[in-house]
């Protein structure tokens, strides 16, 4: 399995995969979602904490690092800052489309 040039290939997608997450997805705040399609219950940009936790899955399987260390950091501030609730009684609810 000493396929040099298809790990080459590879690893260049991955890299340029990683690069192009950072830079596409991450709005100095926090990963965003854009929306795929206008649609009764898409409510517009928003995070995408599934990002997240999947780079801390991949780390907890020893698997090196996709995003920004950085720009992790502050996603996990915001995400918590943008969204804790201490009660969802005035909340508003929506079926979003996945």
């Amino acid at each position: 399995m000493e396929d040099t040039q298809a790990a080459a290939e590879y690893r260049r997608v991955c890299e340029s995969g990683k690069s192009l997450s950072d830079k596409e997805l991450f709005n100095g705040e926090y990963y965003q979602e854009k929306k795929p399609a206008p649609g009764e219950y898409q409510l517009g940009d928003g995070f995408i904490s599934d990002q997240v936790t999947g780079e801390l899955y991949g780390r907890m399987l020893e698997l090196e690092g996709i995003y920004n260390r950085e720009n992790i950091h502050i996603a996990l501030s915001n995400l918590y800052r943008y969204n804790y609730r201490s009660s969802f009684e005035d909340g508003v609810t929506s079926r979003r489309g996945y």
